[in-house]
Parts: structure tokens; C-alpha cells; sequence
């Protein structure tokens, strides 16, 4: 990012970058806390449905962006976003991931990784993108320690 325009808030070099993690190609990972885990609504095919969302305080990782083509298909970038220890990176949660991060609690360290995309079984759909939720059980003690200090959950 470039250097900060202290003079003008909104200047573009000042705008915040969007904090969602995207599966782009097969490798993409992220190792760090989970600090947070919500709800909220989302539109997909036209209905609308809950989708649980998961704060992730990375270690490190990196992930290939999606952005649309001239047809409006998803493509990931040639490059790859590479986190950056203490961010908060917010992952979108589907069924295999939910199932996965039942039993990950607050504080604790997991890794997430995009093993493989599974092509579609019906015409006109994406590809199923298996990602895999990894977790020896170890908790941050600092994470935790710092919710013990100031109480807010960050």
C-alpha cells in the first residue's frame, strides 16, 4: 500500500481494502487465531439464506483474489495476496467448512487450506472447492489474555 495521504482522508491511497479471504487457486492458506464467528444474510440465486463468517487474526498464509472476466466468469489473479501477521481476514463459511469449524473455538489456532476444486456434477454450476480445516487444539494465550484485559473481544 502506498504511504498514507495524512492531509486528505480521502484520498484514495487512504481506502481500506476489503478484508475477504478468497479461495483462488488450489494452495491458497491461512494459519492463525479464530477471533470471531457470526451470522448474516446472503443472496445467493436469488434467495437468501444465513451464511456463517469466520475472523481469522492471520499469522501468515496467502490467497489468489477472484475477480470477474469479460464473460462474468470468477478467475483468480496471477497473483497472490500474501497476509500479513496480526490482520483479520473474514472467511465465508458453506457446509464443509461449517462442519469442520463446529468444534474450533474462540482463541484457538487452525489453518485453512484449498486442497482442490471438484467439478461441478450439474451443467451451469461452479466447482465444488474443497478446503480443509487444520488444528493440533493449541490456543493463543496472547489472543486470550488480551480478551481477559480489556473485555471488547478483540
Amino acid at each position: 500500500m502506498a504511504e498514507p495521504q495524512k492531509d486528505d482522508i480521502f484520498n484514495e491511497d487512504n481506502a481500506v481494502k476489503s478484508a475477504w479471504m478468497t479461495w483462488g487457486k488450489p494452495g491458497d492458506h491461512i494459519k492463525g487465531t479464530l477471533v470471531a464467528k457470526y451470522e448474516r444474510e446472503n443472496s445467493i440465486n436469488g434467495k437468501t439464506e444465513m451464511q456463517n463468517i469466520y475472523e481469522v487474526k492471520a499469522m501468515s498464509g496467502e490467497f489468489h483474489a477472484l475477480k470477474q472476466d469479460e464473460n462474468g466468469n470468477y478467475i483468480p489473479t496471477p497473483e497472490a495476496t500474501t497476509l500479513e501477521g496480526g490482520d483479520v481476514w473474514n472467511i465465508g463459511g458453506k457446509a464443509a467448512i461449517d462442519s469442520q469449524m463446529r468444534n474450533v473455538k474462540i482463541g484457538q489456532i487452525l489453518g485453512m487450506k484449498f486442497m482442490e476444486s471438484v467439478p461441478a456434477k450439474e451443467k451451469g454450476r461452479y466447482p465444488t472447492k474443497v478446503v480443509k480445516v487444520f488444528t493440533s487444539g493449541q490456543m493463543d494465550e496472547e489472543f486470550l489474555s488480551g480478551l481477559e484485559d480489556n473485555g471488547d473481544g478483540y
